[in-house]
C-alpha cells in the first residue's frame, strides 16, 4: 500500500496522554487494522461472487430473520406457496387457450 503522503512529515502535533485513552491509541497498529479491513474485503468479495442471487437471498434472509420464531408458520407457507403455484397454472392455462 503506497501513500504519497506516507514519507511526508505531518503539520499536525500531538501530545503523549498518559491517561488510558491516550495509551490504548498507542498501541493500535493502524497500518495492521487497515491491512486486515481490506485483506477481510477481498476474501469477502471473492466469495460473494461465486454464490448465485438465491444463495444470497437465502443469506440474507437467515442473518435478518435470526432470532425470529418462524417455523411453526411453515406449514402455513407451504400450503400457501402451493396455492399460489396451482392458481398461476390455471390462470395460464385459461389465457393460453384464448
Amino acid at each position: 500500500m503506497t501513500d504519497q503522503f506516507a514519507n511526508q512529515p505531518s503539520s499536525i502535533r500531538y501530545y503523549k496522554s498518559t491517561k488510558a485513552l491516550g495509551e490504548l491509541s498507542r498501541r493500535i497498529d493502524e497500518q495492521k487494522f487497515l491491512t486486515k479491513m481490506r485483506d477481510k474485503f477481498h476474501m469477502f468479495q471473492h466469495t460473494m461472487q461465486r454464490e448465485t442471487l438465491l444463495q444470497k437471498l437465502e443469506r440474507y434472509i437467515d442473518r435478518e430473520t435470526s432470532g425470529i420464531q418462524w417455523t411453526h408458520h411453515h406449514g402455513i407457507a407451504t400450503g400457501l406457496r402451493e396455492e399460489c403455484v396451482i392458481n398461476n397454472y390455471f390462470s395460464h392455462q385459461s389465457t393460453d387457450s384464448n
